[in-house]
């Protein structure tokens, strides 16, 4: 005998969906025009260096779609997602903790994997 799986009600998934899509870019994609200047006056570092960190996030996050859409693919959106939501969360932490430009760019790097697999 088989077990009917119940689906989720689709306003619940698409509203959570939602907040979490809303969450992902404005802590991402959004977080320098908040914090750009914040960042270079704290560190010294220069303003267009600071930028340019989410510049290299978006090339990453270019380059590594066609490899989320074919995992989506191969096995569905929930692990792509969770992955990414992972890879989102330790990247923040790092550029959190980032004491130099070559740290605060590795951490962008990793979030713009994040971003990869939010932009599908």
């Amino acid at each position: 005998m088989r077990v009917q799986e119940t689906m989720p009600d689709r306003r619940i998934v698409v509203t959570a969906l939602g907040i979490t899509q809303i969450l992902a870019w404005g802590s991402t994609f959004y977080l320098l025009g908040v914090l750009a200047n914040p960042i270079a006056r704290d560190t010294g570092w220069d303003y267009a260096w600071v930028m340019g960190g989410v510049s290299a996030g978006l090339l990453v996050a270019g380059m590594v779609s066609p490899r989320v859409g074919r995992a989506i693919g191969a096995r569905g959106g929930r692990p792509v997602l969770a992955g990414s939501a992972l890879l989102l969360a330790c990247g923040l932490l790092l550029l959190g903790l980032s004491q130099n430009l070559v740290w605060y760019f590795a951490a962008w790097l990793l979030v713009g994997a994040g971003m990869g697999g939010r932009a599908l």
